[in-house]
Formats: C-alpha cells, sequence, structure tokens
C-alpha cells in the first residue's frame, strides 16, 4: 500500500499543473480522493485458474488484465537465455503508457526479485502510439500489447520460477494504478520433450519486430539533433533507405522530460526528414546525451545521439525564408499564368472608371481589393488545414472537384458577366451578385464590392500552376500548419501586388483615356471573357458530374439571366417579386441539380478526356516499373480538365511538334492520370513525390528509375531531354 501511495503521490506531483489548468483544483481534489480510496480497499489479485490477472476492477470492469508468455513449455540445460512474454490488454478506452511517457504519467514497472534460477531479466518495449489530449501528448499504448522479456538463468541448473509482479498506470477519463501478480514456471526439460506453443510464439515474435531497433534492419539514421540557444526547442534531422510515408518522433531526454508535439516535414525525395520539437518543460543543454525513436508504420527506431549547437537552425530559416520569396515569386507570377483572362477581366472591370476618381478614392479601392485577394488566399489554406487534420487528400486547386463549388462559380460568373454587357441592374440587399457588379459599375464607389472582386479573383486564378508556386505549396502542405499560414500569406501578397503598386501610385490612373463610350466597348469584351470562363467551368462540371447536370445547369443560366434582364422593364411591384422569387428558385435548382439528376439517372458521368495527337493509356502506377523492366520509358502526365496549366502544356508542348511525335514512339508509354474527379491514388501518387498540385510530368525509364520530374510550365527541350536522359543503354533510339 506504502509503495502504491507513493507512486500515486508521483503521479498527483507531475499533473497538478495541467490538471489544474483543464479541470481546476475541485476536479483534482475529488480525483485525488478516489484514487486514495481505490489504492486502500485494492483487491488482491486474481486467483482463479486463468493465466490472465486482473488489476483491481473499476465500477466491476477490470481497467487491465495480464499474462506471461513463453514459446515452448521448458528450457534445455544449456539454455543459458530464453525470451518470454508480459502479455497485458486493456479494457476498451483505457490505455497506459510506454517507457517515456511523454506530458504526464507513468511507465510500467517490474520487479522479478523473488524469481528463482533468474540472475537477470531485460524488458523490451514496443513502438508507441501518440495519444493527444486537452494539448497533452503521450505516448503509450491501448488494446492488447506484448511487452518481450529476456530473462538469463543462473548457473545451478534449476527449474525456473519467473515471479514477476508489475506495476502500470491506465488512464481514461481518470487515471489509476494497476498491479498484477505473475508467476511463469519453466521446467528444464531434454530437447526432445520441448513443445512449442505456437499461438504464444506467434504473438511474441510480432510484438518482438515492433520494437525498434537501431537502425540497422529499418534503415533509417539520425543525421542532426541540436538545441536552440534557449534550450527550449530540439531540431532533428533523419535519412531513410526507404521513402518516408507517415513518421512519427519520440524523443527521450531524461528524468521524463516533457515534449511536445513534433512539426515534421518530409523532404521532396520522401527519404529525409527534418522535425522541430519544444519542451514544455524545463531546459535542454548542448552535449546532453539524447536517445531519438522514429516511428514510420511498421518500421522503428531509436537512435542514440548528442545535443549539438543549433547552427542549423539558421539555414533551416534561410531555407523557410527562401520559401516565403518563392510563394511571393509564385503568386506574383500567377497574375500573368494562363488563368489571367478571366482574372484580367475582373481586374479591368474594376479599373474602368478610376480615371476621373480622386487619388483617396482609387487607394482605398485597390488596397480593398488586395485585401479581398489576401483573405481569399487565407481561407483556401484555412481549407487546405482543415482538410490535413481530418486526414482528408489535400492539394492546390481540389476545390474545382467540387461540384457545388463549380456551380457557385458558374452562377457568380454568368451574372458578373450579364451585368458588365448592360441586361439588367439588379439591387439584392447583400447580394454576392450586386456587390460584385457595383465593383464593375461604379468605380470603385463600394469597398465591399472591391473586396469580394479581389476575393473571387483569387478562385479564379486557383485551377493555375506556376513556377515558385509549386515548390512553395508543396512545402506548406507537408509542413505545419504555420508553414501553410505564413506561405498563402506570401501567396495572396504576391497575388495582389500589382494592387499595391496602383494603392501606392494612385495617379498612374489618371493616365487612362477619359471617360468615354469606348468603355461600354471593353464591358461588352470583358462580359464575353467571363462568358467563355463559363462556358469552360460548364465543361468541366460535365466532366466532374455528367453532362446531363451541365446541360440543365446551362439552361438555368440562360432563365436565370432572361428573367432578371426582365426586372427593369417590370414595373408592377407584384409582378417584380415573382420575378425575384424565380431567379431565387432558379439559383436553388441550379446547387440541386447534380442529386436530381443522380436521382433519376444513378449512371455516373464519365470522365472525358480532351482529343489529343497522343494515344494516352490510363494512369497506372504498379505497371511503372514493369515497363521500365522491358525497356520501355513511361511519361507520366498528372492533369485536369479544370486545370488551365494543364491544357497549356498540352496545346503549346505535348500535342505538337517533336514531342508529339515522340511520344507516339514504340519505346514510349504516355500515361495520362486525370484528377478531374477526386482520386485517393493519384493524390497520394502526388504527394509520394512532395507534390500538391498540378500540372505534375515526370519521366521514368531505365537510366531513371525514381523518374525525372519536369517543371509546371513545359518546354520542348525540357521534355526531350527527360525522354532523352531516362533512356537505358538497350532502348532503341528514336
Amino acid at each position: 500500500c506504502s509503495a502504491r501511495v507513493l507512486a500515486f503521490g508521483v503521479i498527483i506531483k507531475r499533473d497538478t499543473e495541467r490538471v489544474d489548468k483543464i479541470w481546476g483544483r475541485p476536479a483534482l481534489l475529488m480525483r485525488t480522493f478516489l484514487l486514495l480510496l481505490l489504492l486502500a480497499i485494492g483487491t488482491p489479485a486474481d486467483a482463479s485458474t486463468s493465466p490472465w490477472r486482473h488489476a483491481d476492477p473499476i465500477d466491476g470492469t477490470p481497467p487491465l488484465s495480464a499474462r506471461l508468455i513463453a514459446p515452448a513449455n521448458g528450457i534445455t540445460a544449456d539454455q543459458r537465455t530464453f525470451d518470454a512474454g508480459l502479455q497485458f490488454k486493456l479494457a476498451p478506452g483505457w490505455k497506459t503508457y510506454w517507457r517515456s511517457p511523454g506530458e504526464v504519467g507513468l511507465p510500467p514497472v517490474i520487479n522479478w526479485e523473488n524469481s528463482i534460477g533468474i540472475a537477470d531479466v531485460s524488458l523490451d518495449f514496443p513502438a508507441p502510439k501518440r495519444f493527444t489530449a486537452f494539448e497533452i501528448e503521450n505516448f503509450g499504448y491501448d488494446d492488447a500489447t506484448v511487452l518481450p522479456l529476456t530473462i538469463q538463468r543462473t548457473a545451478d541448473g534449476s527449474d525456473t520460477l519467473l515471479k514477476l509482479n508489475a506495476n502500470f498506470l491506465v488512464c481514461a477519463d481518470i487515471c489509476v494504478p494497476a498491479f498484477v501478480d505473475l508467476n511463469l514456471m519453466l521446467p528444464e526439460i531434454d530437447a526432445a520433450d520441448l513443445a512449442i506453443n505456437e499461438e504464444a510464439a506467434r504473438t511474441l515474435s510480432l510484438f518482438q519486430t515492433k520494437v525498434p531497433d537501431d537502425g540497422r534492419r529499418s534503415g533509417i539514421e539520425l543525421t542532426r539533433v541540436a538545441v536552440d540557444p534557449s534550450g527550449t526547442r530540439l531540431e532533428i534531422a533523419a535519412r531513410a533507405r526507404d521513402a518516408f510515408d507517415n513518421p512519427d518522433i519520440f524523443p527521450e531526454l531524461g528524468d521524463n522530460t516533457p515534449f511536445g508535439r513534433p512539426e515534421i516535414r518530409v523532404g521532396d525525395d520522401r527519404q529525409t526528414m527534418t522535425a522541430t520539437i519544444a519542451l514544455t518543460k524545463g531546459q535542454a543543454h548542448i552535449g546532453t546525451p539524447i536517445a531519438i525513436t522514429i516511428v514510420d508504420g511498421a518500421r522503428a527506431s531509436t537512435l542514440n545521439g548528442t545535443l549539438a549547437a543549433e547552427n542549423a537552425s539558421s539555414q533551416a530559416t534561410a531555407s523557410f525564408a527562401l520559401i516565403l520569396v518563392f510563394a511571393l515569386l509564385g503568386g506574383l507570377i500567377l497574375n500573368v499564368m494562363p488563368c489571367v483572362l478571366p482574372v484580367l477581366s475582373l481586374k479591368l472591370a474594376s479599373v474602368i472608371g478610376h480615371g476621373a476618381a480622386d487619388l483617396r478614392q482609387i487607394r482605398i479601392s485597390f488596397l480593398a481589393t488586395a485585401a479581398g485577394i489576401i483573405t481569399a488566399m487565407l481561407a483556401i489554406g484555412a481549407a487546405l488545414i482543415a482538410l490535413k487534420l481530418t486526414g482528408s487528400a489535400i492539394g492546390w486547386g481540389i476545390q474545382f472537384q467540387n461540384p457545388s463549388f463549380l456551380i457557385f462559380m458558374i452562377l457568380v460568373i454568368t451574372l458578373f458577366a450579364a451585368n458588365l454587357a448592360g441586361l439588367f441592374e439588379i439591387n439584392l440587399p447583400s447580394g454576392l451578385a450586386t456587390r460584385l457588379s457595383l465593383a464593375g459599375n461604379q468605380g470603385g464607389n463600394s469597398i465591399t464590392g472591391d473586396f469580394l472582386t479581389g476575393a473571387f479573383a483569387t478562385l479564379l486564378a486557383t485551377p493555375c500552376s506556376a513556377p515558385f508556386l509549386g515548390t512553395a505549396v508543396s512545402f506548406a502542405l507537408s509542413g505545419s500548419i504555420t508553414d501553410i499560414v505564413l506561405v498563402f500569406l506570401m501567396l495572396g501578397i504576391g497575388l495582389a501586388a500589382p494592387y499595391f503598386l496602383i494603392a501606392a501610385r494612385p495617379a498612374w490612373m489618371r493616365l487612362l483615356p477619359k471617360p468615354g463610350n469606348w468603355m461600354n466597348w471593353v464591358k461588352y469584351a470583358l462580359a464575353a471573357a467571363l462568358a467563355v470562363t463559363a462556358l469552360w467551368l460548364l465543361a468541366v462540371l460535365a466532366t466532374v458530374e455528367s453532362y446531363e447536370v451541365s446541360t440543365i445547369l446551362a439552361g438555368a443560366m440562360v432563365l436565370l439571366v432572361v428573367t432578371a434582364a426582365l426586372l427593369r422593364w417590370l414595373t408592377n411591384n407584384h409582378l417584380r417579386r415573382l420575378a425575384y422569387m424565380a431567379c431565387l428558385a432558379l439559383v436553388a435548382l441550379s446547387f440541386w441539380t447534380p442529386s436530381a439528376v443522380a436521382l433519376f439517372n444513378p449512371a455516373p458521368g464519365q470522365a472525358s478526356q480532351s482529343a489529343t495527337a497522343t494515344n494516352w493509356t490510363a494512369f497506372d502506377q504498379p505497371a511503372i516499373n514493369a515497363l521500365i523492366a522491358d525497356d520501355k520509358i513511361v511519361f507520366v502526365d498528372v492533369t485536369a480538365d479544370w486545370c488551365i496549366t494543364c491544357k497549356a502544356n498540352k496545346l503549346l508542348v505535348l500535342d505538337v511538334g517533336e514531342v508529339a511525335d515522340r511520344l507516339q514512339q514504340s519505346d514510349i508509354v504516355p500515361m495520362m492520370a486525370d484528377w478531374t474527379k477526386p482520386d485517393d491514388a493519384i493524390a497520394a501518387y502526388l504527394q509520394s513525390h512532395g507534390r500538391f498540385g498540378i500540372p505534375f510530368n515526370i519521366v521514368y525509364g531505365p537510366a531513371a528509375p525514381n523518374g525525372i520530374a519536369l517543371p509546371e510550365l513545359l518546354t520542348s527541350e525540357a521534355v526531350l531531354e527527360a525522354l532523352e536522359n531516362a533512356r537505358g543503354p538497350n532502348t532503341p533510339s528514336s
């Protein structure tokens, strides 16, 4: 009982600060009283004939049961060491702790002093799981686990009796100590009499393979571990023989030093990894030994190192600063990418009429549009963070895989185009179409309209990728939440840079021609450009959903424009209200169309591939290695109907000239991965190459089995060079 109270006192001492923060002092006192009561009235170990021994029950249910297992029914006279296992299973909802429990908790403790014929017992711990609750990081196990034991016998040749008592701390809504007393008798017998317990041997072997190795079997090595000058943050770098999948890191710095959740980033080659971990209490010092356990799926390694000075931190900071510069340049270049036509239409619509405005009004209008751009970019980043936290596939421009998003874009573009063409003027309170139309027709008098114009322009720009943008987005989406926020903020600033420039020099707007009839013709041209954009989005919707949905929506848009245009001629208030209701009904019908078509025509729409000069085959990742072994060159094009940069690459490079001829050769297999619709396999393939956006083109071959990645904007020279470099010595030359 004294030992139990002492152990519980350690728990209370370590946990008081956290519990006070989360539940308050009254909850802590109640918890203390309950646990002391349980410790005082604890029952002895289960004395039944079952090999499982139960810890003290809580509400009639034991939170932990344990037993000792051995792979054989005895040991031979020449066996000086043998293996066994401490197997335990936890009730649903309960967990216990690893050898380093994390921010709170206690590791398991075993005592074997009363054993007979045993000189030593060593305990191994399988790789732990991470448990996070109330911002507290804990490491341990749930369900059923085996802690492998390596037992050394004495030299007297007697039978062996392992008498082991184990103390666990198990937690659910509350934490309770769990104690079990276990016996394992292994007589000394002849080798001919040995019998293998297959279930025990299989179970023990399984958990022995889960014990972290020293890196030689798993192929993981620690390349650096450093501490910052304040002693409160570690920076860890590691390398793997095989690509990392989803690694986690568990540091051990003595005295159960608590650490926060690591921010892990996997390199573009998937074989390198860096992590930053903050100490939640205490300090670390240069020269201190440290153990780092890296867990990645089925493999795990515990690697020893010594804390060095964090001179690599400045390099990491410099690298991140370079990524932020890439993001700024990527956002700036996005202004002149192939998707610039619809975006330029919105920009010019807000610019027309500024020439006669006063400088203050011009500055406010352009700053409002820049704010809309940055806000929309941060909103996209926030949405990607939410998807990442839920484990969903993430990527640049994936919102164009969503039918509801496409319908929203088609609606707004159609209304904006019709409004620019002068077909109607609607005064819908707080309506998006009205706000956008105000931005185009009132010379920037509506700050809200200018803000929404910038936000909408950002949404239209996201189907495009650009130099620098892909690198910045991939870095952000494979990193922490802070990385995503900062990178998307810089993307927004880059995209808004022209607006900031005009806001800084508003007098430049007076260089525009004086207002006149030319403004109407420009608006008609911009309306036509937006109408073409709406038709393009209808084509994308036909691929994502079906041609039936796209056709019905096109008809609804025509009716919506006609009804809205009639409003300017209706003077009867009753008829005007009916017309407004008809417009709202058509908007509702637009969003309900996919569900209605699916209800009456359950056959899914077929993804389309544009007619090209190249005979593309469907993407088949497992087949790539077989094709390479057959001395083939594989050209993979990850594309989508909503990706304008992808369309430009095909139109300007892949489907013309020498590249198109080369892709038709018998030694090349062109594969098309169509990401127009969500596809987890394609998303995983992109992420395996450190990419989160498209276009993505890569060339495999006998001389390049890992692939040669190409830039976002293709050139004939880059494609032909990659095809040639991937060609092996036995591959026939074109």
